[in-house]
């Protein structure tokens, strides 16, 4: 699942229950989109059909000529999808289909020829977290497949990339609807998260365990010393770092005990404290870059990045960028220690969004903010993801467009075209 970075409101996708997609307008699209809209709308009550396509994207980044090439994209429309680089290829895997269903299709990209081939597909798809593991593994890590996206699934299934082969693996072995998995060589790791039943939603979790890929076990580690749900994890000079998220209530304002980082050692299998992030942030990006952890973006009050060294254990802010970076919605990419924004959405107002094109920088050697490319701006709704092969960057996603084919004019009814007293 990609990380949501410094939420927009405005059009979101949704699946309904019928299994189609459809835009959910919060209260901003331009005049434009306003009319179609209210066609689709009055189409759709005449009886019309809905459906939905789109227009798949494919770019590198030039770091020569700072600018985002266009690449054939890759073969089967989605939106929503996950763009991984495991053994030496591009995988484009996951999100839903133009009908609302899971796609199954898995796409590799091979950056040499030039060219995308079809790989096994995924036997179970569904809205599961997707990391690299190890070589040549792709593992999809539980989430949702049903109607009820309160209740996740413990299922796992690992894609071997060089054999073309999925693999059921053993299942979460305990209820967690909700993980952030942190993958560390062949293992990857589950720190917490949140249980949801219909009493008590996104209840945070103190219990971990971590998967071996070589093995196909799971193993139960020491307890959290406090439950936490909705933080990230992540692995850094041999540990993992818990930050962010909450204890006890989600609805609640951060306590006293929550203002710290959980820091799990897998050699003495302990946990020890850490200073929490300085500036509370919900939805936030983060990431390990030159040996520190960031956090980024998201719903915060605070400085737009913040990083924490380990070796001091202490946090600092990074200097603004002397341009704004205006609220929206980005992708990231972290490469060669630096962070990469993408902007999918940054100008928003009562009646239009946009996205400029830009492509951010920072530096985490000379602590400093940069536009390193720019690509045309753009007024469509896209959902990109992206990712870093071979000292390149890429970005995959899709602009979605939403259509109606009118009903068949209403024929009298056979039964109303006679009526009367006749005898």
């Amino acid at each position: 699942m990609r990380d949501t970075l410094r939420t927009r409101p405005g059009r979101a996708l949704a699946v309904t229950a019928a299994g189609v997609i459809l835009p959910l307008l919060l209260g901003r699209c331009t005049p434009a989109e306003q009319e179609e809209l209210t066609k689709l709308a009055g189409d759709l009550a005449d009886g019309g059909t809905l459906s939905a396509s789109f227009e798949m994207h494919f770019e590198r980044f030039d770091q020569g000529t700072r600018s985002l090439e266009a690449l054939t994209p890759p073969p089967t429309e989605r939106v929503g999808t996950t763009l991984l680089a495991a053994a030496g290829k591009l995988l484009v895997m996951g999100g839903l289909d133009p009908r609302g269903n899971y796609a199954s299709a898995v796409e590799l990209y091979d950056p040499a020829t030039k060219t995308w081939t079809r790989g096994a597909a995924w036997p179970k798809p569904r809205s599961a977290w997707l990391r690299s593991v190890g070589d040549r593994l792709v593992c999809a890590i539980g989430g949702f497949n049903g109607a009820n996206l309160l209740r996740g699934t413990p299922q796992v299934e690992c894609y071997d990339v060089a054999a073309d082969s999925w693999s059921i693996r053993a299942p979460i072995p305990d209820d967690r609807d909700g993980v952030w998995p942190a993958v560390v060589g062949d293992k990857v790791y589950l720190l917490g998260g949140v249980h949801n039943t219909t009493e008590d939603l996104f209840r945070p979790l103190d219990s971990a365990a971590v998967y071996d890929s070589k093995t196909d076990t799971w193993t139960s580690l020491a307890k959290l010393p406090a439950p936490r749900g909705g933080s990230a994890v992540h692995a850094l000079g041999g540990k993992l770092y818990v930050v962010g998220g909450y204890s006890t209530d989600w609805t609640s304002s951060a306590k006293d005990e929550e203002r710290q980082m959980l820091v799990y050692d897998p050699v003495g299998d302990s946990w020890s404290l850490a200073p929490q992030m300085p500036s509370p942030r919900w939805l936030f990006g983060s990431a390990t870059l030159r040996g520190e952890l960031a956090v980024f973006l998201g719903i915060a009050a605070g400085p737009l990045l913040e990083r924490y060294a380990p070796a001091t254990s202490a946090w600092s802010a990074a200097p603004e960028p002397q341009l704004k970076l205006d609220p929206g919605v980005y992708t990231s990419i972290v490469h060669d220690d630096a962070l990469y924004l993408l902007v999918l959405a940054d100008k928003v107002s009562a009646t239009q969004v946009s996205a400029s094109g830009k492509l951010w920088r920072f530096d985490m050697t000379t602590n400093t903010w940069s536009i390193v490319g720019e690509r045309s701006p753009d007024s469509r709704d896209a959902d990109f993801m992206g990712a870093s092969l071979d000292h390149e960057l890429y970005f995959v996603g899709a602009f979605t467009k939403l259509t109606v084919t009118p009903s068949s004019p209403t024929r009298p009814d056979d039964s109303d075209a006679g009526s009367g007293d006749g005898g």
